[in-house]
């Protein structure tokens, strides 16, 4: 919808009749695909990317002046200045009769997003705090509604918790719920595009807005991972009330709650001009504010006062909070240096031999060899070692050169995403004495993916020493497999029978 969106206000100010090749089938839109690979691959085809796509304005620019025949567009385009106003897209998305009894003056419509988001893979896309509510409604004193993933988990026993007379209403499919949030007179978005759209094209006359998770303007930048970054913030539009949250980044729900109990207040109510700061300041940041991944984001879940500072904008990224303020209070940003211990013993598996079970698009090495090295190589900053292809069951190992006493493991996962470390979530740890001969020697299969440069590695230490020559990891799934460091601890040579 956001693309489409994109594309009609781009079609707009071009003043002639447009043709749409979209795929909204629940719109009533239809999508060609042979037409869209003939356009893809047409010289005269306007192309855009999210990542340079600028305003609808430049862009019916750039077709005029190059007199293409039509436009492509690719990506998520979640930008609010390349969407135009709301108004000109409510007819291209009719609102349908309410199937419920209409929302009345005094009833506060939340959208609640669960479902997945209660695993917390996605570091962006926190859950809404419980506590955020509670404050919402007290200062509103408005009667809360509750619309969306309602289903049983100890998230929701915390929302009910903290808006105790709520009505509830659990989702009746994502059309219906999209419908009923449209026609609410009040309204709380969640952290989705799908509230995000629903409520930018609802007749609300008040929709309160969290800056969190990717609804904050500093948390997905301009060039953040190669695309055009995150900017939903509806500035101008004088409907939207904003409350800023500090900067949570998601986890699994138990460990979440724990979090976000500690803050207090758990948001506070800011201006449409501070927004549209935020904002503002959004398009001169690099890359993303650095909250994302590994010691920032270890350093934002610590320390409360960095996480609210970074939501005010007081500074760029987390690294610089520390540099200017944490160093000086005492505060720890590189949670490694605890167990920089390790390195007065040998690690027996650096800089020998190593292999895995395929190569990537994405490996840095051109055989598997190659590859596989990136893990014994010493390095356990953020990125990956070795990088296997999307497979059944992939593994990588190393030779020890010699039947060794094992006594610890360490294995360092990626640490930039969650979604992306939870791919180590389900592996297990074998030692042989020789390629043929492999024992199991540790299982772990999580909901909670384990870290690395972020001071939390999977550290496997044995009662006994395993006797082995080789130490191999494997995923017990299909998945794509990468770490960053594998570290092996013991003896160097096992004494003779």
């Amino acid at each position: 919808m956001l693309a489409y969106m994109a594309a009609r206000a781009v079609a707009r100010r071009m003043g002639v009749a447009v043709r749409f090749n979209a795929g909204l089938p629940e719109w009533g839109v239809d999508f060609n695909p042979a037409l869209h690979a003939d356009m893809a691959a047409d010289p005269g085809i306007c192309k855009f990317t999210d990542a340079d796509a600028a305003t609808p304005e430049d862009m019916a620019a750039r077709i005029a002046v190059s007199g293409a025949r039509g436009a492509v567009f690719h990506g998520f385009f979640q930008r609010y200045n390349l969407l135009g106003e709301a108004a000109f897209h409510r007819a291209s998305f009719p609102l349908q009769a309410l199937d419920i009894e209409p929302f009345a003056p005094d009833e506060l419509v939340i959208n609640i997003r669960a479902g997945e988001l209660l695993k917390g893979h996605i570091s962006w896309y926190p859950l809404v705090p419980p506590g955020f509510y509670k404050t919402l409604v007290e200062h509103t004193g408005l009667r809360p509604v509750l619309l969306g993933q309602l289903d049983k988990s100890p998230y929701m026993r915390a929302v009910l918790r903290a808006c105790p007379h709520a009505r509830l209403l659990p989702s009746a499919g994502p059309m219906v719920d999209f419908n009923r949030l449209r026609h609410a007179q009040n309204l709380c978005v969640a952290v989705s595009t799908f509230s995000w759209v629903a409520a930018w094209l609802s007749q609300a006359q008040h929709i309160h807005y969290p800056l969190l998770g990717f609804l904050h303007p500093l948390c997905i930048t301009r060039g953040w991972d190669g695309t055009g970054g995150i900017d939903l913030t509806p500035l101008g539009d004088e409907r939207y009330a904003y409350h800023l949250l500090p900067i949570l980044n998601a986890a699994p729900q138990a460990e979440y709650l724990r979090h976000v109990g500690a803050f207090d207040p758990p948001s506070m109510p800011v201006s449409a001009v501070f927004a549209a700061g935020l904002s503002a300041m959004a398009r001169f940041v690099p890359g993303a504010v650095d909250n994302l991944a590994g010691r920032a984001r270890h350093y934002v879940r610590r320390y409360k006062e960095a996480a609210w500072s970074l939501a005010l904008g007081q500074f760029g990224t987390a690294r610089a909070h520390y540099e200017q303020v944490g160093q000086r209070s005492g505060l720890e940003y590189a949670p490694m240096e605890k167990h920089a211990w390790r390195h007065e013993r040998p690690n027996l598996a650096l800089g020998k031999a190593a292999a895995q079970s395929s190569v990537s698009e994405w490996s840095r090495g051109i055989t598997a060899e190659e590859d596989a090295a990136g893990a014994v190589d010493g390095g356990i900053d953020e990125g990956f070692g070795f990088h296997t292809a999307l497979e059944d069951a992939p593994w990588w190992r190393v030779d020890l050169g010699a039947a060794c006493l094992i006594a610890e493991i360490w294995l360092f996962n990626r640490i930039e995403r969650e979604d992306v470390a939870m791919r180590a979530a389900m592996l297990a740890i074998d030692v042989g004495a020789d390629e043929e001969s492999y024992g199991e020697v540790f299982r772990y299969d999580s909901e909670t993916p384990f870290g690395g440069a972020d001071g939390l590695p999977l550290i496997v230490r044995f009662k006994a020493p395993r006797v082995g020559r080789f130490v191999r990891v494997r995923l017990l799934r299909s998945n794509y497999l990468h770490l960053r460091q594998v570290e092996v601890y013991g003896v160097s040579s096992a004494p003779r029978a």
